[in-house]
């Protein structure tokens, strides 16, 4: 008699980044190439920076492990004690800066895009990256066709970037890109023609001089540079406008990786370059917009507020007490949005370098051991609840339902914000039913401080949230 194997999910992801870093002195651009496992191990990794005739010889990375965390963030976890040491970490790790903030790109949480953004005090150091997770079979007829389009460009005798954007068009193998900044900036139009696609969704030039990667459910595709020769290198991003999108279409939070590249907009907004976002938008046609350095949650004090209007596909943020007029693009997903233009009340504009995704409500799938089952939505009650702290100091509990199926929930998400998550490892976790009514509920104690009910009276361990 055969025993069935029990049911898996594969979680494994192809993971690209492409952005710009500076460590006292000028930028540097770069790309990544991750490969993780189902349990979001990294499994083989590869970091190149943009030089003269090409990209340099590829390194690994110390990034060791992702670890999924609640509305749209993630945690990397390094090989070694490297987290905060930036003389010892790679900038283009996610790792190294006094001010750090991301957001997830696992397309199984329902993410087409995620970046990283990462500040020093001092702002002489930062970093910004996009990242997508690649499409698994992409083909060159998944490019076909009109895209909208994004660029960052470093000039590099000058050490300055500038944004543009515009239209890019694909046919056969070439990508026809037609681009423009604002007042003083050099338009962009070239013809790049990529090869027969690599794997995961990989397109690059001859000579690997340029790449391109499409994300997962083909909405966006993000591309780089590498060759310095000519003076200058560029990353980008498109994505396609061809839906019509409601006010209640598009309300929802969202999580934008944003690089200010000019002064003008950097004071107008109160930022530096690096400037993560979070964006509010109701159904009622009101938004605000927060710097997610400030509150990594997205309830810092507001940058820009005021009423929205989305015409077909364009998404238009208007502050009529700052003077600003704000323009993003909505992709066809429905979820991404990439920055248009910039207007100001005087009448000069400028560009804004940002790629964002909304937030879902889904808990973080993660990786689990096979002895504790796979990690699947319960279909009946729940008969079994265990808890413990993960290696990282991450509260979890696993679940067993009448079906003998297993999920993993990260109890922090599952609060949903009813006490936030304070900077340490958790000690101990523990469960308990409540009389009352039967439900699971769990509570964790940490070493220094205590979560627990906002109208509570304390104790020693504080109530996270109903677990089942």
């Amino acid at each position: 008699m055969f025993e069935p194997l029990e049911q898996r999910i594969a979680l494994a992801a192809d993971i690209a980044t492409i952005g710009l870093a500076r460590d006292d002195g000028a930028w540097q651009l770069f790309a990544s190439e991750i490969s993780l496992d189902d349990d979001d191990q990294v499994s083989d990794s590869e970091v190149v920076l943009a030089g003269p005739g090409g990209p340099t010889v590829a390194t690994a990375s110390t990034l060791d492990s992702i670890e999924r965390l609640s509305i749209g963030r993630f945690n990397a976890i390094y090989e070694g004690d490297v987290a905060g040491d930036s003389e010892d970490a790679d900038p283009s790790l996610f790792d190294g800066f006094d001010a750090e903030t991301n957001a997830n790109f696992f397309a199984a949480d329902g993410y087409p895009n995620g970046f990283f953004a990462g500040l020093d005090d001092d702002a002489s150091a930062a970093g910004f990256e996009i990242a997508v997770e690649r499409a698994e079979a992409a083909q060159l007829a998944n490019l076909q066709g009109q895209w909208l389009v994004q660029m960052a460009r470093y000039n590099v005798a000058a050490n300055r970037v500038e944004t543009l954007t515009g239209s890019g068009t694909f046919g056969g193998q070439f990508l026809v890109m037609i681009l423009s900044g604002a007042s003083g900036v050099a338009p962009f139009v070239q013809t790049i023609e990529y090869t027969v696609p690599e794997p995961q969704g990989k397109f690059t030039t001859v000579g690997d001089t340029a790449r391109l990667y499409l994300n997962t459910d083909a909405s966006v595709m993000i591309g780089v540079d590498f060759d310095t020769t000519d003076g200058a290198a560029w990353m980008f991003s498109a994505v396609r406008t061809t839906s019509e999108f409601t006010a209640d279409d598009i309300a929802g939070d969202y999580r934008i990786g944003a690089f200010a590249t000019s002064d003008d907009l950097q004071a107008a907004l109160g930022v530096d370059a690096v400037t993560p976002l979070h964006l509010e938008l109701s159904g009622q046609g009101q938004f605000r917009v927060s710097e997610l350095f400030e509150d990594d949650r997205g309830a810092g004090p507001a940058v820009l507020a005021g009423s929205f209007t989305i015409a077909q596909s364009t998404l238009t943020l208007f502050d009529p007490i700052r003077g600003i007029d704000l323009t993003f693009l909505v992709s066809d997903n429905g979820s991404t949005l990439q920055a248009s233009d910039v207007d100001f009340a005087g009448g000069s504009d400028d560009r804004l370098f940002a790629l964002g995704a909304r937030v879902t409500g889904a808990l973080p799938p993660g990786g689990g051991d096979p002895q504790e089952g796979p990690i699947v939505p319960p279909e009946g009650d729940i008969l079994l609840t265990e808890v413990r702290v993960s290696p990282t100091g991450r509260p979890e509990a696993y679940e067993l339902d009448e079906s003998d199926q297993w999920r993993r929930v990260d109890l922090l998400t599952r609060a949903e914000g009813d006490a936030a998550p304070i900077d340490e490892a958790a000690v101990a976790a523990e469960t308990w039913i409540e009389p009352d009514d039967g439900r699971v509920f769990a509570a964790v104690a940490y070493p220094s401080a205590t979560l627990r009910e906002p109208t509570g009276d304390g104790g020693a361990l504080g109530l996270l949230g109903e677990v089942s």
